[in-house]
This record gives C-alpha cells, structure tokens and sequence, in this order.
C-alpha cells in the first residue's frame, strides 16, 4: 500500500512498504527542471544537481561519494524539463546513512566558489559530448525549432555561453526561488520500518524550511519545422514530431498503444518494414514525450545518407496504413499485453517504483496503483487508437530534425 503525509515543514512524504526486498530507495524530488529558467541562466537547474555532490558544510565531495560506496549503496540524481530528483539505494539496514546524506547535500550545500569553477569545465564537456552525438542533436534541434521560444524548447545542460557565466548568486537566487519544502516530494519504496522513517525525515529535514516561488508555464505553440544540420559523420540520423498529449490526458494510454505498434520493438510496422523488409536502417522505431498540457509522439531511424527519402517515404507509408486501414484485434492485444508487461516488469525494482510514484505524485497529484494503470491499458479499443491516428499522424503537420553528413 502506498502511504502519503505531509512533514512538519510542509514537503510531502509518499511511501510504499515492499517487504519482499531487502533494499530501499529513496528519492529526493523538487518541480523544477530547465523550464523555469530565464535567458540568463540557461541550464543552471542541470547545474545545481552537479553542485549539490561537491561538498556541504560538514561533507567533502570526496566524501560524499565515497559514504554509500562504502556501505555497498547508491546515489545518483538527474535533472529534467520539468523535475529535478536527488536519490540514494541502499540495504534496509542502512536507511540513516543514505538519509543523512540526501538531508546534508539537500541543505548545507556549500556551492564553493572554485568548486563552481571546476565543475563548469564538467558541464561544458557533457554539453559538448551531447553535441558529438547525432541522436541527441538531431532531437535537441527538433525541440528547439517546434516549441520556438517556449521554456520547453531549451536543452536541460543549457548552452556552453550561459554556463560559463554563471555564478553563486545566480545559483543562491534559483535555490531561494525553488529548492524549498512545499516544493519538495520524498519518495521511499523498498522495506523498511514505517516509524523509523518518519521520525528520521522529520529529524533530518526538520531544519528545512521557507516558501518556494509559484511561477506558471504557459502551453507552447507547435511550430512545423524541417531543421538540417551537417557534422562530419557517416550517418543521417532523422528526428521527427508529431504534436501529441500532455501526462494530464487520458488518451496518452492509447497514444503509447498506437506508438508501440508503429514503433515499439523488433516486431513493430515501422520495424520490419523499414529495417527487416527493405534494408534501409540499422535503427528505427517510435517513443512518446509527455509534459504539463502537451506532448509528442517521437519517431527516430539511422541510415545511410542515401536512404533518407526512402526512409521517410515508408514511415509516411506506415502512418497512412494506420490511419486508413484499423488495426486488427491481434495487433491490439499484443501492443497492450507489451505495454503491461513493460509496466509491470519496470516497477520490480525499488527505484523505478519510488520514481513512479513520485512522478504521479508531483505531476498529477495522485498515486495510480498498477492495477488502475492496468485498466487503462485493459480498456483501450481500436475505436480509440483509430481516433488518435486520424487527429495525430498529419504529413503535413511535423516538426523535423535531421543530421547528415558534410
């Protein structure tokens, strides 16, 4: 069963008892991420995770990553457009460790004006290793062209100008705004004592206090875009959106069912056809993207330069039989006996269940357990991934990215 309380100084608690396992995570979580950021600080919420490793008011860095090594555990933390997640694994019994660094780096982060320095040169070098990758590039690019303008259009690392003049003001300001308890979601899965764990948060983070800043995203415009850019490389690698749902629409469940169909897994239409049929691509398939009131269904391939045409010519193909020919009801019960087991099969692991819920909780402000995801995925018929073919899979309305040879 998962539980939910509010602490002392305000942040939310969620929590779920799994008695079968002998480890526990727990996550961290502010609504933060690169969307509520300016011109002027681009990619400084991507930075702060950085930071928050490189020593507190009592901690090293060195020390800080070596603690949970030394118990065997794990700590990690990742920032996205919307959230930002600081989370240590470890064995039950050593819950005080991994909570007592999470409280440490959270709150008396030292953010060090030289180790600010240093870990610029770090950030410029991921941001740089993002731009060497095709993929990555041609997707940043796609973003970048279809949302014009909005928050959700910038990279998460920012760009190599705004990141090397940042400073501990700016970082001291966006926390201010930000990283504060009613800002800030808990979320433990794993086994451990339900007692044990509130009294150690509320200890832990009883110092924690203040009010975080309520800022409003508007929706972005979808804008069509057909963006190239030539690197030296061998390959094409082609990006391409269609303008989908947000997490906040019931549909995003038909959604992923039409998208593992059209490109979901080895047998998936584009799959074999593109790849195993015509030999025009050494990957393909499709992905959803959702955020707060908008999304896109995301479809990918690599080639050689000389198969883009053909390549877009079959997925234009593969769409239009979507649209103008139903899927059979065979077609339908594997695309949702996949999703299911894809679900089901990702939430086995003390992580991936503490993101779940946290994520549910924060984005949507409610826990769905798995047998209500379950029916959703139960409930789709072909009525339903007609309907989303027919008003998402327009050629003529796509946003476009591609990275090709010089």
């Amino acid at each position: 069963m998962i539980k939910k309380m509010i602490l002392g100084n305000s942040s939310t608690l969620i929590y779920e008892q799994l008695t079968h396992v002998r480890s526990v995570c727990i996550g961290v979580w502010f609504k933060v991420g690169s969307i509520y950021e300016d011109e002027k600080n681009r990619g400084i919420a991507h930075f702060i995770e950085h930071m928050i490793f490189k020593g507190t008011k009592t901690r090293s860095a060195k020390q800080i990553a070596t603690e949970l090594d030394n118990i065997g555990g794990h700590l990690n933390a990742f920032t996205s457009k919307e959230l930002t997640c600081f989370y240590a694994k470890t064995l039950e019994e050593n819950i005080e460790v991994a909570i007592d660094v999470l409280a440490d780096m959270i709150i008396n982060s030292a953010f060090d004006k030289e180790m600010i320095k240093k870990e610029k040169q770090v950030v410029l070098e991921e941001i740089a290793m993002y731009n060497d990758s095709p993929e990555d590039f041609s997707y940043e690019k796609m973003e970048e062209q279809m949302w014009k303008g909005h928050p959700l259009s910038y990279p998460i690392s920012g760009y190599k100008e705004t990141v090397k003049k940042l400073t501990q003001k700016q970082i001291f300001d966006f926390m201010e705004k930000f990283y504060k308890p009613d800002n800030m979601v808990i979320s433990v899965a794993g086994n451990f004592d339900e007692k044990h764990l509130i009294a150690l948060l509320s200890e832990k983070f009883d110092s924690f206090k203040g009010h975080s800043e309520k800022i409003e995203i508007g929706l972005p415009t979808f804008y069509l875009c057909n963006e190239i850019n030539k690197k030296d490389i061998e390959q094409t690698y082609l990006s391409m959106a269609f303008e989908a749902y947000g997490y906040d629409d019931d549909r995003r469940f038909s959604l992923l069912a039409a998208s593992n169909l059209l490109g979901g897994g080895m047998s998936s239409k584009l799959f074999q056809h593109v790849r195993e049929e015509k030999g025009l691509v050494y990957t393909i398939g499709s992905s959803v993207e959702a955020f707060h009131g908008t999304g896109f269904i995301h479809i990918y391939a690599g080639m050689n330069k000389s198969n883009l045409k053909k390549v877009q010519e079959c997925i234009k193909y593969e769409l239009n039989e979507m649209k103008s020919n139903s899927i059979t009801e065979a077609e339908l019960r594997k695309a949702k006996q996949q999703l299911k087991s894809g679900l089901i099969m990702g939430l086995e692991s003390t992580t991936s269940r503490m993101n779940s819920n946290a994520r549910s909780m924060i984005l949507r402000d409610k826990i769905f357990d798995q047998d209500e995801l379950m029916k959703n995925i139960d409930d789709i018929t072909i009525n339903d991934i007609s309907k989303i073919t027919e008003e998402i899979f327009n050629w003529e309305k796509k946003a476009v990215s591609i990275v090709t040879s010089k």
